[in-house]
C-alpha cells in the first residue's frame, strides 16, 4: 500500500476489545477499510468483559471515529 501511495484516512490505532492495532484507508467508493492485526488470543475460561461504546474503547491511542 505504501509503494502504490495510498494515504491512511485515520490510525494507527489501538482498539480497546481486542487489543489489536488497526488503520484505515478509504476504497474506490469512498467507503472506510479497516485493516487490523494482532488481535488478542483469550483463554478459553477468561470471563466475559464488558465494554461500553466510547473514543477510549475503540482508539486507546487517540480520538476515534464514533460510527454507529
Amino acid at each position: 500500500m505504501s509503494k502504490a501511495r495510498h494515504e491512511l484516512a485515520w490510525g494507527i490505532g489501538r482498539h480497546g476489545p481486542g487489543n489489536d492495532t488497526f488503520f484505515m484507508v478509504r476504497d474506490p467508493d469512498g467507503n472506510l477499510a479497516e485493516i487490523s492485526c494482532d488481535l488478542e488470543k483469550c483463554p478459553e475460561n477468561r470471563e466475559a468483559g464488558r465494554w461500553c461504546h466510547e473514543p477510549r474503547t475503540l482508539n486507546l491511542w487517540g480520538s476515534a471515529i464514533m460510527r454507529s
